[in-house]
C-alpha cells in the first residue's frame, strides 16, 4: 500500500543518518528498513526494563527517553540480599540515572547480541518514536557481522 511504502522509505531515510549504519553498504539500508517496525510511545511509558528477557533493539526516531538502573545490594548488607541481587532481584537496591536518549540514539544492542537481560530501564520522558528490529531478523540479515556498536559501559541491556 501506499502508507506501507511511504513508511518503508521513512525508514531508510532515517536509518542513512543513523551513525550506527553509517558503514553497511547502501544496498543493506532496505533490508534493515524491511525490518525495522515503527513504534510511539507516551511520556512515562516504559519501553524495556532492567532484567527482561526481551532481545529487540530499538533506535530513537524523534523524542527522548531516560536510563536508569537498580544497583544491587552493597556489601555490607545481609547475605540474603546480596545473593537475591545477584540473581536479578534488585529489591532495595538504588535507582541510579544513567544517560538521556535522543534521535538517532539506539539501545538493546547488547540483548541483541549476547542474549543478555536488560541491564537497564528505559522510559520515554517525552512522546517517543522508535524503530524497532527484532532479534531474528537481525541475525537473520547478519547485522551482527556487519554492524560496529561503539563500545560503552554496559548500562543498555
Amino acid at each position: 500500500s501506499d502508507d506501507e511504502n511511504k513508511r518503508f522509505q521513512a525508514a531508510i531515510n532515517f536509518l542513512k543518518c543513523v551513525t550506527l549504519f553509517s558503514r553497511l553498504p547502501k544496498e543493506d539500508l532496505p533490508l534493515v528498513a524491511s525490518c525495522c517496525e515503527p513504534e510511539d510511545f507516551e511520556a512515562g511509558q516504559q519501553i524495556v526494563s532492567q532484567g527482561a528477557g526481551n532481545k529487540d533493539f530499538f533506535l530513537i526516531r524523534f523524542g527522548e527517553a531516560t536510563v536508569t538502573a537498580v544497583t544491587t545490594q552493597p556489601e555490607s548488607r545481609k547475605k540474603d540480599k546480596k545473593k537475591r541481587a545477584r540473581h536479578g532481584d534488585t529489591k532495595g537496591g538504588e535507582e541510579v540515572h544513567l544517560r538521556i536518549l535522543t534521535d538517532g540514539d539506539y539501545f538493546g544492542e547488547r540483548a541483541l547480541l549476547y542474549d543478555e537481560p536488560r541491564t537497564a530501564t528505559v522510559t520515554a520522558t517525552t512522546a517517543l518514536g522508535v524503530l524497532r528490529i527484532k532479534q531474528a531478523s537481525f541475525r537473520q540479515l547478519k547485522l551482527h557481522e556487519k554492524v560496529r556498536f561503539l563500545s560503552r559501559k554496559a548500562i543498555l541491556g
